[in-house]
C-alpha cells in the first residue's frame, strides 16, 4: 500500500508538471488554505521555533542559567578562596630550604615512632 501511494503520488505530480498548464493553479485555488499550510510544510518549525525558544529556553534554560550563576559559581568560588587562604597559611613552610624539610621530616618521624611505642606499650 504505501509503494502504491508512493507511485501515485509521483504519477499526479508527473501529470500537474510535465508541461506548464493551469491545472495546477486550479486546484490549489480550490484547496485554499490546505494549500498554504503545506506549502510551509504543515508550520512544523514554527512551531518547533516556539517551543525551543519559548517554552524549553524559559522553563528549563534560565533556571539553569541562575543556578549556574548562583549556587555553581558561588561554590567554586568559595572553594577557590579557601585555596588560596590555606595556601597562605602553609606558605611559610614552604621555604625551599632543604634544611627545613630535612627538620620536619626527622621530626614527623620521631613523632610517629613515639606514638608507635605509646600505642605499643598501652
Amino acid at each position: 500500500m504505501p509503494v502504491a501511494l508512493s507511485l501515485g503520488g509521483i504519477v499526479i505530480a508527473f501529470v500537474f508538471y510535465k508541461s506548464t498548464t493551469a491545472y495546477p493553479d486550479r486546484i490549489a485555488n480550490r484547496l485554499g488554505s490546505f494549500t498554504h499550510t503545506v506549502k510551509n510544510k504543515f508550520y512544523i518549525d514554527e512551531i518547533y521555533l516556539f517551543v525551543t525558544k519559548k517554552i524549553v529556553f524559559n522553563l528549563v534554560g534560565r533556571p539553569a542559567a541562575w543556578i549556574d550563576r548562583n549556587i555553581v559559581d558561588g561554590m567554586m568560588n568559595t572553594f577557590g578562596a579557601a585555596a588560596q587562604v590555606f595556601s597562605f597559611s602553609i606558605s611559610g613552610i614552604q621555604s625551599g630550604r632543604v634544611q627545613n624539610y630535612a627538620a620536619y621530616f626527622l621530626t614527623g618521624i620521631i613523632g610517629l615512632a613515639l606514638l608507635f611505642i605509646y600505642v605499643w606499650i598501652h
